[in-house]
């Protein structure tokens, strides 16, 4: 659902969503590291997720405008592997 496009889940998040940075938070945290286990529920990563994201985005109101505005931008850093694929759980952003 998360990496693989043929899975039957995978069109539950557009493509579109799958570039903001709150999926990227998302998909590192559910796929974790290579000692990453199993979980049940889905709510501790919902709740981590909204906790990282919280604290390295930043938005403002604007008055006059009535509009919200990001206060940060957000680079997501990529190193290839050795085959010339993108690692999925390799994790480097920059705020």
């Amino acid at each position: 659902m998360l990496l693989l496009s043929d899975s039957d889940n995978y069109e539950m998040f557009s493509e579109e969503d799958r570039r903001e940075f709150i999926f990227l938070v998302f998909r590192h945290l559910c796929l974790g590291g290579a000692v990453c286990q199993y979980e049940d529920t889905i709510q501790p990563y919902l709740d981590a997720t909204k906790a990282i994201y919280k604290d390295l985005i930043r938005y403002s109101y604007i008055f006059n405008t009535g509009q919200v505005a990001e206060n940060a931008g957000v680079e997501n850093v990529a190193q290839e592997c050795s085959d010339g694929k993108r690692g999925n759980q390799n994790l480097s952003i920059v705020v």
